[in-house]
């Protein structure tokens, strides 16, 4: 059949625990087919130790979640693979799929809930190589997202219109294959929705375009805490962060950014594009050949030997500087400290205040050099 050729949950709450579901086929190559392994429909189910593996359909082709609630722990999905439709349709989730009736108002009250999981190998020939979500609310702590690939955004996740929150969670070696494409979000895409990210370890993800790391478009909210996310790459914009048209109050604080590359227009680290987004407290900066990185904590501007992550060089201030953006050449970095304030990172020494006057009075709100590195603003 074309649902849920290995196990079919309709419209009940069942408890199950300790399944594997492996090598089943949901339709034809090329045909239609969702959930080859797992398909829920409506009821609130909870899953618990499961194993799927090796199944193949057009989206969802390991689990395929409608309408339903369900309580996901400790599943392993991996090694899925979804083909690519031969009818003009577009294949979503070589994990997994879900997705709710909009509009919103309409969903299901409880959302769904993911706790310690892996997705991990999964092979997507559209979007979302290891899990696609779209009108749903999906809740995810202490999970895995590895070696997954997508032709399409979000390698290893991808949430259209709906909301996310996610924590303690990894994001590694995640890839668009992208087949001349431009095509966002390694780790992370998500666009049109609520956002909350918080203590994340993204790296070595790749995009196509925007966002090798984690890429985020028109958010409703975003806010991204307490997370690391180094060694990613992107073909255009921001390899590490890309966010574009966001709201207001959109916040990342806390977060260590290092070592992310490939960006040929710019923002190799964090690249912004509209909205209001508040950087706060230990942003980290860092060099073009990410061997070296700055961070601030205590009131203190530190500077990191990467490799052997020992501490270079530090300044003790008054107050703790925020807002950094590096020069182009890595050797210079702005940040904000009762005014914008330039700083020489090779002598280690403050070379200008960029705003003057009395510098109690004031904040900047934004920096960032030009693509030569002869202009700050």
């Amino acid at each position: 059949g074309i649902y849920g050729a290995g196990l079919v949950i309709f419209d009940s709450s069942p408890t199950l625990r300790n399944f594997r579901v492996s090598g089943n086929q949901a339709g034809n190559p090329g045909e239609f087919g969702h959930g080859a392994g797992v398909t829920i429909i409506g009821g609130s189910p909870t899953l618990e130790d499961f194993e799927i593996t090796g199944n193949s359909a057009m989206s969802g082709s390991g689990m395929y979640v409608y309408d339903s609630d369900p309580t996901l722990i400790n599943l392993h999905v991996h090694d899925n693979t979804s083909w690519e439709p031969t009818f003009g349709q577009t294949a979503y989730g070589g994990g997994a799929y879900f997705r709710a009736s909009p509009p919103a108002a309409a969903r299901r009250v409880g959302g769904i809930t993911i706790d310690g999981a892996t997705f991990a190998g999964n092979v997507s020939s559209g979007a979302g190589g290891g899990l696609y979500a779209v009108d749903s609310d999906l809740t995810i702590t202490s999970s895995t997202f590895a070696n997954n690939t997508s032709a399409a955004a979000g390698a290893g996740l991808s949430v259209n219109n709906g909301s996310l929150e996610v924590s303690g969670s990894t994001f590694t070696n995640n890839n668009t294959s992208s087949g001349g494409n431009l095509v966002s979000g390694g780790g992370i895409y998500v666009a049109g929705s609520v956002v909350a990210l918080d203590s994340l370890d993204v790296r070595n993800n790749s995009s196509s375009f925007a966002g090798g790391g984690v890429a985020v478009e028109t958010p409703a909210s975003f806010s991204m805490t307490h997370s690391t996310v180094v060694d990613n790459v992107a073909g255009i914009f921001g390899a590490g962060i890309y966010i574009s048209g966001g709201a207001t109050g959109m916040s990342l604080t806390g977060n260590t950014v290092a070592g992310n590359s490939g960006g040929s227009v710019g923002g190799n680290g964090i690249h912004l594009s509209g909205g209001d987004t508040a950087l706060q407290r230990n942003i980290v900066a860092f060099n073009l050949d990410g061997r070296i990185m700055l961070s601030t904590g205590d009131h203190t501007l530190r500077l990191w030997d990467l490799e052997s992550g020992v501490e270079i060089r530090q300044q003790h201030f008054g107050g703790m500087p925020e807002l950094f953006a590096v020069s182009p050449d890595g050797r210079h970095v702005l940040f904000e400290l009762g005014g914008l304030r330039l700083w020489d990172i090779e002598r280690w020494r403050e070379v200008q205040w960029l705003l003057g006057g009395d510098p109690a009075n004031v904040e900047a709100e934004s920096a960032a050099f030009s693509p030569d590195g002869r202009l700050a603003l």
